[in-house]
Formats: structure tokens, C-alpha cells, sequence
């Protein structure tokens, strides 16, 4: 998570000029520190697992299974709404 805000910090700091290599390392930053930020909760999910509570695998395919149905679903959601 100290990735994500370094990888955004950079990316704000990033948009106050005009030059367009900074702006594109600004947006690459940003990129980056997004998909940190979204990889950090399986990877934290996946270890919690594997390591403290050794369940079968078969759950943490279903919570997985479970987890992006949600998404999907509010998204769907979010869309109607918008």
C-alpha cells in the first residue's frame, strides 16, 4: 500500500507541467500505483490462506468466484443507475 501512494505522489506531482514525457510518467506512475492497489487484497486474501489458516483451496475458489460476482454486479449496477 506505500507502493500505491509513492506511485500516485508521483503522478500528482507529475501534472503540474507541461511537458509531455513527464505527463506520460505521470500517467504510467498512476497506472502502476493503480494496479498495486488493486492486486494488494488477493494477494493479502491469498496469503491468509495458505499461511494462517490453511483451507482447502476449493474456498478460496469460491470466495475468489464470490468476490468478482459482486463486482461485476455492482458495476452492472452503477451503470443502470448513471
Amino acid at each position: 500500500c506505500m507502493a500505491f501512494c509513492i506511485f500516485h505522489m508521483i503522478a500528482a506531482i507529475t501534472m503540474h507541467w507541461n511537458l509531455y514525457p513527464l505527463l506520460m510518467l505521470g500517467r504510467i506512475s498512476s497506472g502502476i500505483g493503480t494496479a498495486i492497489l488493486f492486486s494488494c487484497f488477493e494477494c493479502w486474501m491469498v496469503s491468509e490462506h495458505n499461511s494462517r489458516h490453511r483451507f482447502s483451496s476449493s474456498l478460496l475458489s469460491y470466495m475468489f468466484g464470490l468476490n468478482f460476482c459482486a463486482m461485476y454486479f455492482v458495476a452492472v449496477l452503477s451503470g443502470l443507475g448513471a
